[in-house]
């Protein structure tokens, strides 16, 4: 996260830099228009994070555990529109589509064998409206308001060959689980950014949002002990995004 917030700073310090020997923007008039392609990612939203283990029933020291920890920040790619209400009011839609994450953690014990493999992606859908400050020069800072939707896909499944069958030891078999969560999740959020003109019409826009989910997503993570490996929720997220804007229609 500290690694990506700091090339986040320096991409906005070096394009207000550049910016200064560029246009700055004119007072846009109701009906403008306003495009955004944009990159970026995501952070304390969920990966895909896998747990496998197998244990010797006769030594309970004897087991083997493997965790693979799902990504931390997860890039995403996504475009907007916006409408100029009035001279600082803008009202805007965004859609963002989050990079799948896939982990896979395998184990082994005697002839046993374990593997769990979790898929996860993500895509959001939201709108809302965007106070930009009215001064016209190079760089303006906004802020925003906005609901919309997050729509996960989380699917982890698991599979044992050779494993003691509990209710006869004496027996070996084979288990699969699969586990599967598709859901839309209502998400208002808050943020703000900036824009930098290099041109009358078009420049980079550089944002931060903070996400709230009606609906905690699900996240495996180590837990106090070393054989312990809970599944909690997390119900806020953020993401950092950067673009290129382009403004038509009247202005």
């Amino acid at each position: 996260m500290n690694r990506m917030l700091r090339c986040f700073l320096f991409a906005v310090v070096t394009c207000a830099l550049l910016a200064c020997s560029g246009w700055g923007q004119t007072k846009p008039k109701a009906g403008t228009i306003e495009m955004t392609l944009y990159g970026g990612g995501t952070f304390d939203l969920p990966g895909a994070a896998s747990y496998a283990g197998l244990f010797d029933n006769s030594n309970s020291t004897n087991s083997v555990l493997k965790y693979e920890a799902g990504r931390k920040i997860n890039p995403l790619v996504g475009g907007s529109l916006a409408l100029s209400l009035a001279k600082i009011l803008w009202a805007y839609g965004d859609y963002s589509y989050v990079v799948p994450d896939r982990t896979s953690a395998n184990v082994a014990l005697f002839n046993s064998t374990g593997v769990t493999t979790t898929n996860r992606h993500y895509w959001d859908a939201n709108g809302g409206f965007q106070l930009m400050f009215p001064t016209v020069q190079r760089v303006v800072p906004y802020l925003e308001v906005g609901l919309g939707i997050l729509h996960q896909n989380y699917d982890t499944s698991s599979a044992y060959t050779n494993i003691v069958i509990s209710s006869n030891p004496t027996r070996t078999g084979n288990t699969s689980r699969t586990h599967p969560v598709v859901n839309s999740i209502l998400t208002p959020h808050v943020g703000g950014g900036v824009r930098i003109f290099v041109k009358e019409r078009s420049g980079f826009k550089f944002s931060v949002d903070g996400y709230y989910g009606g609906t905690g997503i699900e996240e495996q993570v180590p837990g106090a002990a070393s054989s312990s490996f809970p599944t909690i929720t997390r119900r806020g997220w953020g993401r950092l995004t950067a673009g290129y804007f382009f403004r038509f229609g009247r202005h």
